[in-house]
C-alpha cells in the first residue's frame, strides 16, 4: 500500500495496489486530516511494526491508523526542528539494539533565517535525529557478582597506564584492549613504548601488542 501526504489539503492518499501488485486497478482512498483537526501537516511515515502511520503536526508527532484514527501524540518541542521534510522507520543505529528495533529518523532542513544569513553554511544547518518510541524500562536481573581476578595492566612491557576500550573476542577466548591516551606527554613524561593496543588471555597475559 502507498501512502501520499498532500500537505496542502490537508490529506493523505492511500493507494492499494490491484491484486497482481500493479497500480493500474489500484484503489485510491483519503484521510481528510482538516476534518480531524490536523494542519500543517509534515513528513510521513508507515511504522512496519505497528502498521500505523506517523506525521508532524507542528511540534506534536501524530500517531494515527491507517483510516486515520488518532492512536498517540507526541510533544517534540524540546527537540526544536524548525523543518522537518520527511520521516522514515529504518533500524535502530545503536550496535547493541535488537536488529528488529526501529527507529524513527526525522530530516530536519533547519532554519530558513540561517540559511538566508550564512549561504555558505546552508548545509550545516539541517540534521537528521533519530527518535525511539519504545519506552524504557527497568529490567530486573537476579544474579550476584563477585571479583575473580584483578592485572595490572601498567606493569605490562609496553605499559598500558589508561586502557580505554576493551572488546572480547569469542573465537580465540581472548581480550583486546586499546589505551586512548598512553601516547600524551605531561610535564616531559611519557609512558608509550610503542603500543597503543594489546591482546592477552582472560589471564592477563599479553600475547601481542600494535
Amino acid at each position: 500500500t502507498l501512502y501520499v501526504l498532500d500537505a496542502a489539503q490537508p490529506r493523505i492518499v492511500r493507494v492499494e495496489p490491484d491484486a497482481d501488485g500493479g497500480f493500474e486497478q489500484a484503489t485510491v482512498s483519503e484521510v481528510d486530516l482538516g476534518q480531524r483537526g490536523i494542519g500543517s501537516a509534515r513528513g510521513l511515515a508507515f511504522d512496519p511494526a505497528s502498521g500505523h502511520l506517523y506525521l508532524l503536526s507542528g511540534q506534536e508527532l501524530l500517531e494515527l491508523t491507517p483510516s486515520g484514527e488518532p492512536v498517540a501524540t507526541r510533544d517534540l518541542s524540546g527537540l526544536e526542528l524548525t523543518s522537518v521534510q520527511g520521516m522514515v522507520f529504518a533500524p535502530s543505529a545503536d550496535q547493541t539494539d535488537d536488529p528488529a528495533q526501529l527507529s524513527l529518523y526525522v530530516a530536519d532542513r533547519g532554519s530558513r533565517r540561517a540559511r538566508q544569513s550564512a549561504p555558505a553554511a546552508a548545509a550545516g544547518s539541517g540534521q537528521i535525529v533519530e527518535l525511539s518510541l519504545s519506552p524504557l524500562a527497568a529490567v530486573a536481573i537476579d544474579f550476584s557478582s563477585s571479583l575473580v581476578r584483578t592485572v595490572d595492566m601498567s606493569t605490562w612491557s609496553p605499559p598500558s597506564p589508561d586502557a580505554s576500550g576493551l572488546a572480547y573476542v569469542p573465537s580465540s577466548n581472548r581480550l583486546v584492549m586499546v589505551d586512548g591516551e598512553v601516547e600524551e606527554t605531561v610535564s616531559g613524561v611519557t609512558h608509550f613504548q610503542g603500543a597503543n593496543v594489546w591482546e592477552y588471555t582472560l589471564a592477563g597475559s599479553v600475547l601481542r601488542t600494535a
